[in-house]
């Protein structure tokens, strides 16, 4: 028994919507269809969240040829990591994964539909994929249900889904606009004075919102003091973006936006040179996780020919939209590195449907098994259970799993019933995907 089972079951997910911001709750239901009586010990429900990313490096080697003379040799080799960023597990018939018990049971045959749903905590990163020059990096959001078949193979199926960023429409109506005045000597053939240039130089925003922004950049040119004409500025957005994988580390810079604007600021004169750069649809946000920090700069440069051309760079911040019901975290709080602890265990519940889903559930005659820990659809323990985010030392795990640990199991089975939730956010628009270049 169980060794061919995995053929006589078919498993799909179907979900509400593949798009989410933070905080929004996945909702779905698990559609079990079999054939014949199966064993089986469990139907479970997981959300993952994990990040991959690898590093190709030439690996110079020292050797002697037959002449005696010495060479080297440059061998590519590849260095990669997995690291899972979040748990969830659901266990919608059956035994608990996690409470030790392998106790087969019989499903008989029919269709079983189970309605569930997770929870995105606030502040987890957004889902992205980039590939530069050999190095790779992605994170991405899987739903994974499957029956757990004792002695074989387990039906199984994936479903992924798309998690953006947003900036709170009270932050980004700000703007946070930046301006600075610099002054710059300015040389030719690294040691003959070409005089000095100054600028004044204003950028209209700092916070981006992918789906809508550009930038607009304002230089007022004085070039009175100055010998040689500023024939035209440029202006570029520069995505630098950091690699780690087993030790290794990769910085690699892409220009990702760019605009030339030609004006002519004769010397002894002065101009106002202004310009829009865009910002690419399908940029990848600004995000800092355990192996992959993605970060941006507005660099302005004055074209001065013959000469080394001034240059200044603003820091910027790029979120992929913009939550109109303003209940994301403000940008600058919630971009610091999460993963979970090595070898943690996932938090697991025995999930209730709920009272009035959308879709009628339609479960197999088994009880839940005794003692497990219960949660209803929409349940407020579980939707502000927290992941264990671990802070990279070797035994230190901050206060997001003191608070994950302080919603243990309960001695009685304690199954919890409210009302439909509420999303936190607007629903993000239709049709958008992960970013990738």
């Amino acid at each position: 028994m169980g060794l061919f089972d995995v053929f006589k079951v078919d498993v799909r997910v179907r979900l509400d919507r593949h798009v989410f911001y933070p905080g929004n709750a996945i909702t779905g239901v698990v559609e079990v269809n079999v054939s014949s009586p199966i064993s089986f010990v469990a139907i479970r429900v997981k959300l993952t969240a994990k990040e991959r990313v690898s590093i190709t490096k030439d690996e110079i080697t020292h050797y002697q040829d037959q002449h005696g003379v010495r060479q080297q040799r440059r061998t590519p080799r590849t260095y990669s990591t997995t690291t899972a960023i979040l748990k969830q597990l659901l266990t919608l018939c059956g035994q608990m994964k996690n409470g030790g018990s392998r106790m087969s049971q019989t499903l008989p045959p029919g269709r079983y539909v189970f309605p569930f749903q997770f929870v995105l905590p606030l502040g987890v990163p957004p889902s992205f994929s980039r590939n530069s020059r050999g190095d790779r990096a992605a994170l991405t959001y899987c739903v994974k249900a499957y029956v757990d078949i004792p002695n074989g193979r387990d039906a199984k199926v994936r479903e992924y889904v798309t998690v953006i960023s947003a900036l709170p429409i009270s932050q980004w109506a700000q703007k946070a606009p930046l301006s600075v005045d610099r002054a710059w000597n300015v040389t030719c053939c690294c040691c003959i004075s070409k005089g000095v240039v100054s600028a004044r130089i204003y950028m209209d925003r700092s916070w981006f919102a992918i789906d809508r922004d550009s930038g607009m950049i304002y230089t007022d040119v004085d070039n009175t003091r100055g010998e040689e004409p500023v024939q035209s500025l440029e202006v570029s957005l520069r995505n630098c973006i950091q690699y780690r994988a087993q030790g290794q580390a990769e910085t690699n810079y892409v220009t990702v936006g760019c605009s030339h604007i030609p004006q002519l600021v004769p010397p002894g004169q002065r101009g106002i040179i202004q310009g829009i750069v865009p910002v690419p649809r399908d940029a990848v946000p600004t995000v800092s996780t355990m192996n992959c920090t993605s970060t941006y700069t507005m660099q302005v440069a004055l074209n001065i020919p013959m000469a080394s051309d001034p240059m200044h760079s603003f820091p910027v911040v790029l979120c992929q939209s913009v939550d109109e019901t303003n209940a994301q975290m403000p940008v600058g709080q919630h971009l610091f590195v999460m993963c979970l602890p090595p070898g943690a265990v996932t938090p697991e519940y025995y999930y209730s449907p709920p009272p009035h889903p959308s879709a009628a559930p339609v479960l197999p005659p088994l009880p839940p098994p005794p003692m497990a820990p219960m949660v209803a659809y929409g349940s407020p323990v579980y939707a502000a259970t927290p992941p264990a985010y671990w802070d990279g030392s070797s035994n230190h795990v901050s206060g997001a799993a003191a608070a994950s640990s302080a919603v243990s199991a309960p001695s009685q089975p304690a199954p919890v019933v409210v009302t439909s939730p509420q999303p936190l956010a607007q629903r993000p628009p239709p049709g958008m995907t992960t970013p990738l270049l």
